[in-house]
């Protein structure tokens, strides 16, 4: 055949069957070439080439499909990752904006519940409590900003300058 062939479309089974056929005419005019000038001897040799080209692009076709295999895999397993990353970073934005807006909500319930009577406490708010607090009255488990100078119901004998390091022989609650 004479000129360059553009196959129709890019895949092995197309390119198989354009090399055989390209292949064939190939060897079929060595044939003829060989016979004219008196070596019809090496034929055999022509097909076992011919058979060992076949083998070759076998192979060639076998590695080429195993390495697009675990390259689609690669793939897939990429972007399921990707996928989970992203809603992971969502949910991370998500809760920052609840921590967020909860901590400011927080504060401003602490201020009006030390502004405020203890009863303020009893009615179902969720006080942010202070891990370092104390109460002679009210023990550890207070709001941030109730100690024993703010407390607003102190019980008979209350002592004000009870701290979580000395509680005064006050309340062990929480």
């Amino acid at each position: 055949s004479t000129g360059h062939v553009v196959l129709p479309m890019k895949k092995w089974a197309n390119f198989k069957t354009h090399f055989n056929k390209e292949h064939t005419n190939w060897k079929n005019l060595s044939k003829m070439m060989a016979k004219e000038a008196g070596f019809g001897a090496n034929s055999a040799t022509a097909g076992d080439l011919s058979q060992g080209l076949a083998e070759a692009f076998d192979n060639l076709a076998m590695a080429a499909a195993t390495n697009k295999t675990a390259f689609e895999s690669l793939t897939t397993t990429t972007k399921t990752l990707q996928e989970e990353l992203s809603r992971a970073l969502e949910d991370n934005r998500r809760l920052l904006k609840i921590i967020k807006q909860g901590y400011s909500k927080s504060n401003r319930n602490n201020t009006n519940a030390s502004n405020n009577s203890s009863s303020n406490e009893t009615k179902g708010r969720r006080l942010t409590l202070d891990p370092n607090g104390n109460c002679w009255t009210h023990g550890f488990r207070v709001a941030i900003g109730h100690n024993g100078h703010t407390c607003t119901s102190p019980t008979d004998g209350h002592k004000k300058e009870a701290k979580r390091g000395s509680i005064m022989g006050g309340s062990k609650k929480g």
